[in-house]
């Protein structure tokens, strides 16, 4: 029974102990607060730096966006600032003179902001600001589409890819804007293509933060197709301008190649080709009686013409002549 109470005083003394060991600590914790705060900190805070212009006018160079002010006080008057990570500053272009702003103006202005004497603005660190400004104007300029397209065996380009919109409105300062004639897009490059796709295309950024794009992505369409081979024999047609000369072409039908897409194969005929031998400059009576082929026409949507030879011999024969087919070469 005597040790039960004992051990009961104890556990009350224990916890008696504690609660004053609590208190001593709170109460040097306090203490050690208010001694922090009554010496003198210094600390940095980002200025985002503001522009007002003139209407229709643009910066020719786009000043800097932000500034860094260096502010020294006591704990106090700076823990009112604690949860302003950044202090925003509007700036007059009209208003600077000679468009120079200086650290005097950035820290007469900070300080307008913060309204407090017991802080003082120690410093800015900032880039140098010039607010040289200009006429602004706006217009559409074309897009280049930048990019690098390998594409799976057989496969090409239907046609050329589809840009959405086609142009971009450009704005900015009137002696850069005007000279610009295009507008590229950002590097696309894409690997192994073997059907259509539609991509998003960034337009390059503007290096100078004056000049504003207006749509800022554009969409691609990329059609791409399976291209085969198809063959076709097509008549030699003379290129000369003699009209009292007859010539015969040996020989007279040439194996033509051509690489088409499978969605024109069908369309395609030999019809759409005109292959001629070139005669001009060549004289009736020379021992050269070979003349280059040359395709004169063909439909753009096929590529990789190939001859199954690229020159045919020549028979001349004069209209008022009795002898009409005599032959001066033979066939290859």
């Amino acid at each position: 029974m005597q040790f039960s109470v004992f051990r009961k005083r104890i556990r009350i003394q224990v916890r008696r102990d504690r609660a004053i060991i609590l208190i001593c600590l709170g109460t040097s914790l306090l203490f050690w607060f208010f001694v922090k705060l009554s010496q003198q900190y210094l600390v940095r805070r980002v200025v985002e730096l503001n522009y007002t212009l003139p209407e229709d006018q643009a910066f020719v160079k786009m000043p800097p966006s932000k500034a860094y002010a260096n502010l020294k006080g006591d704990g106090w008057d700076l823990l009112r600032l604690y949860f302003r990570k950044t202090i925003e500053l509007n700036l007059d272009a009209s208003n600077q003179y000679d468009g120079i702003v200086s650290e005097a103006t950035l820290v007469r202005a900070v300080e307008e902001i913060i309204r407090n004497d017991a802080i003082l603005v120690n410093s800015i660190e900032f880039e140098e600001i010039e607010l040289n400004f200009e006429e602004a104007i706006s217009k559409m300029i074309p897009v280049h589409l930048r990019g690098s397209f390998s594409f799976g065996p057989e496969y090409q380009f239907r046609e050329p890819p589809l840009l959405t919109p086609d142009s971009v409105l450009v704005s900015g300062p009137i002696s850069i804007v005007e000279f610009l004639s295009e507008w590229p897009t950002d590097s696309i490059v894409i690997s192994q293509l073997k059907a259509d796709q539609k991509i998003q295309a960034p337009l390059l950024a503007p290096a100078n933060e004056s000049i504003k794009l207006e749509p800022p992505v554009i969409d691609v369409n990329l059609f791409v197709e399976l291209f085969v081979e198809k063959d076709f024999f097509v008549p030699v047609q003379v290129n000369l301008a003699q009209d009292s000369i007859h010539v015969v072409p040996y020989p007279r039908i040439v194996r033509v190649t051509a690489v088409v897409g499978m969605s024109r194969f069908n369309d395609l005929k030999a019809e759409d080709f005109v292959l001629e031998a070139m005669l001009d400059g060549i004289e009736i009576r020379s021992e050269n009686d070979l003349a280059p082929l040359q395709i004169t026409k063909a439909p753009d949507y096929v590529r990789n013409i190939r001859l199954a030879q690229q020159s045919a011999r020549f028979i001349f024969t004069l209209t008022d002549s009795l002898a009409t087919d005599s032959l001066i070469g033979q066939s290859n």
